[in-house]
């Protein structure tokens, strides 16, 4: 996830630097220099961002599969522990 992230956020922050720059009718070796940083800074923080993503819906995925194999378990073997 932190990947597809990294990807979404670093080309928003390069086409709004270059839309910026035509818009102000900066010079293009500046706009460009500034579009590229951009582009890694809002990537890396994209990507930081998706992994954290990732993490919190694994997270709650194993939880909730968790709970399930436990009502399960209560069900089949009743309110005792399957090793007693």
């Amino acid at each position: 996830m932190g990947r597809q992230y990294a990807g979404i956020l670093g080309a928003i922050a390069f086409t709004t630097v270059v839309l910026q720059g035509l818009g102000h009718d900066a010079e293009v070796e500046s706009t460009l220099r500034s579009a590229v940083i951009s582009t890694g800074l809002f990537a890396a923080i994209g990507y930081a961002v998706g992994e954290v993503a990732g993490w919190i819906v694994l997270d709650s995925v194993r939880a909730r599969w968790a709970d399930e194999l436990d009502g399960h378990r209560i069900a089949t073997h009743g309110s005792r522990s399957i090793g007693s």
